[in-house]
């Protein structure tokens, strides 16, 4: 089943990201409905699943998963893990 990012009346898409156990399956991410904070796993180290050569992956509508910049000072722009509970991967410093 594939997962797709929900759209608002703007026809604006909810955040998705890419699964860490496996670096290709979409995931939605989640917020608390009350706070509207986005949940998270903190600390966490990740993991290295690839980057689909670069380019990131789309759902059915062809909505991209989140992507940010490597900090590693390369340019390389890489996917935003989820975990399997739809929360965002961090490592605060």
């Amino acid at each position: 089943m594939s997962v797709n990012a929900k759209m608002d009346s703007n026809n604006r898409p909810t955040l998705i990201g890419t699964l860490n156990s496996d670096g290709l399956t979409i995931v939605t991410g989640y917020a608390n409905p009350s706070s509207h904070a986005l949940s998270i796993s903190d600390g966490t180290s990740g993991s290295d699943n690839g980057n689909n050569n670069g380019t990131a992956n789309l759902d059915d509508n062809g909505v991209a998963v989140c992507c940010a910049e490597s900090n590693d000072g390369s340019g390389t722009i890489i996917e935003i893990y989820f975990d399997s509970s739809h929360n965002l991967l961090i490592k605060s410093s």
